[in-house]
Order: C-alpha cells, then sequence, then structure tokens
C-alpha cells in the first residue's frame, strides 16, 4: 500500500476540517460516499493517500468545490514542503 505524502495529508486535513465545520461524521461521509467507513478512515489519518474518484466523491458529499479543495491542498503541502 502507497503511503501519503503530503498533498495527501493536506488533503485529508482539509476533509476532516469540512467534516468539523459541517458537523458530520465520517460514517455520514461514509453513507452520502458510498465508501466504506474504513476505507475512509484510513486516508483521513494519512496512512493511504486518496484517488481523484474519492476526492470527488467527497466533494459532492460535502458540496465543496473540487478545484478549490485541490487548490488549497496544494498550497498547504507547498508551504509544509517550504518550511521542511
Amino acid at each position: 500500500m502507497q503511503e501519503a505524502g503530503a498533498f495527501a495529508l493536506a488533503q485529508a486535513a482539509e476533509v476532516r476540517a469540512v467534516l468539523g465545520r459541517k458537523q458530520m461524521s465520517i460514517r455520514e461521509l461514509s453513507d452520502r460516499t458510498g465508501l466504506s467507513t474504513s476505507y475512509l478512515s484510513k486516508r483521513l489519518r494519512g496512512d493511504s493517500p486518496m484517488t481523484l474518484n474519492d476526492l470527488e466523491a467527497i466533494c459532492l458529499a460535502l458540496d465543496e468545490d473540487i478545484q478549490a479543495f485541490i487548490a488549497s491542498a496544494l498550497e498547504v503541502a507547498a508551504r509544509k514542503h517550504h518550511s521542511d
């Protein structure tokens, strides 16, 4: 299994932040995306990177713009990379 890199970790952090803002559980996200809770949990912990299909399903379920979501994660990952 592939390890999550800086971009995947930034995506996971953003999803967790949106879940918190929307007061939504991983179980509810699972119900809305059709992805299992264990599958989502592994990605949100950063154990495995999300696929683009995962990200699309998550953004649709959270009513988030995927382009803005990816741009935000790229920005966070780039800042992390430059600070290391």
